[in-house]
């Protein structure tokens, strides 16, 4: 697999140009861009280079087809420094097993020794950036509240495990993105886990994207002392083991969320336990407009896609659609009437009895939260998070979402 050389951040702004679902949020000493929501379009195909082709220009179009779609599956926490250099590229998107014709089960070779079945670890994403001169640890959108968690716990270990932690970030960190899961029962999603694990389960080269091999993984974990995710099945799967009988017994298990399929030349595919997707919801919690609109928030949709059929998964593209839509026209008008206040009025009393007596209600506390320096954006998905417990809680923040409804 070729993955794109990315060096700094005009490598990737043109190819998500007009592409609403791709964020590029900046902050304090960085900026981030992902992807908020998958379409259809989002993520296209990758074109075929190893067909001949009578016309060279026709290969010279596939290359670069081949390239925009492999750059738009890098915009998945991609994070530059205040000068637009990469400073961190964790996992490019990749997608569950039989979901997309390039992930069907005939299409990968189990015959050889260049794979190795990973457990796939429920927690929360988790790799050390170095940002202006220090590691700080990061979710996909940066320092967030699970990243805190994972520093908090990273802070509490006896001091040579802690420090075997920051010798691997020192040694690596600056050319490599190290990627962890962190369980733990304080963001637990399905499986428990009783004691909370900062867990290493890939690197990955900043600027060529290529993945360390497992092999090479396990080695460097091992001088460092510090976890890393283990193989499963062992002999479940027997001596002559095909993608297709693999997902037959991964599907069975019982107490894990899957399996991650990998590959030596990079490739990788997610093959879910069925008892995992069943706890996790799937279609029935999806009726729901607030189970919908909460695992959209909270980034867990992409999970119950490959479990719907075409015509409910359109109904859903629709919505999540217009949900983007509305909480962009959000920002928008937060960010107007905030600036607004700013410039009318010069102490906070004043702009506090303005936005009392002449804003929304609805829109009172977000400006608030703007006048303590808090990302818009952010505030408005954790404002929609806390009101999913029930359908009035929706209806009331409907005009937050744009008006869209789930029908």
């Amino acid at each position: 697999m070729i993955f794109p050389n990315i060096e700094r951040i005009e490598d990737v702004l043109p190819h998500i140009e007009g592409k609403p679902e791709f964020v590029v949020a900046e902050r304090e000493g960085f900026t981030v861009i992902n992807y908020m929501v998958a379409f259809d379009t989002t993520f296209p195909d990758i074109p075929d280079l190893e067909a001949k082709f009578l016309y060279i220009d026709e290969f010279d179009s596939r290359c670069e087809a081949y390239e925009h779609a492999m750059m738009l599956r890098e915009c998945r926490g991609l994070m530059f420094d205040r000068e637009g250099k990469l400073i961190s590229r964790p996992y490019a998107k990749f997608f569950n097993i039989n979901e997309r014709e390039e992930t069907q089960d005939h299409r990968f070779d189990l015959s050889g020794d260049d794979w190795i079945a990973l457990e796939k670890l429920d927690g929360s994403f988790i790799r050390p950036v170095r940002i202006d001169g220090l590691i700080r640890l990061c979710t996909k959108m940066g320092i967030t509240e699970q990243s805190h968690q994972a520093e908090d716990f990273l802070e509490g270990l006896e001091d040579e495990q802690k420090d075997n932690y920051f010798k691997f970030f020192e040694s690596y960190v600056d050319h490599f993105t190290p990627v962890f899961e962190f369980c733990s029962r304080k963001n637990q999603v399905v499986i428990d886990y009783p004691e909370d694990a900062l867990v290493l389960t890939a690197m990955r080269h900043n600027r060529t994207g290529e993945y360390i091999r497992y092999k090479t993984l396990r080695l460097i974990a091992s001088v460092f002392k510090i976890p890393l995710v283990e193989p499963l099945g062992g002999n479940e799967f027997g001596p002559d083991v095909t993608a297709k009988s693999m997902v037959d017994v991964v599907r069975q298990w019982l107490g894990v969320e899957g399996v991650v399929l990998r590959f030596d030349d990079g490739r990788m595919v997610k093959i879910k336990a069925l008892d995992y997707c069943e706890k996790h919801g799937a279609k029935d919690a999806l009726l729901l407009e607030k189970n919908l609109l909460r695992f959209y928030l909270a980034g867990k949709l992409d999970d119950y896609i490959p479990l719907l059929d075409d015509q409910f998964r359109a109904r859903v593209d629709e919505y999540i659609g217009a949900v983007t839509n509305g909480i962009e026209s959000t920002v928008w008008q937060a960010e107007s009437t905030f600036r607004g206040v700013m410039n009318c009025y010069e102490t906070r009393k004043d702009r506090a009895v303005y936005i009392n007596t002449k804003v929304d209600p609805l829109y009172r506390s977000l400006i608030f939260s703007m006048m303590d320096g808090k990302d818009t954006r952010k505030t408005i998905i954790s404002k929609l998070l806390a009101n999913t417990g029930s359908q009035t809680q929706v209806d009331e923040m409907r005009p937050l979402i744009g008006g869209a409804k789930w029908a």
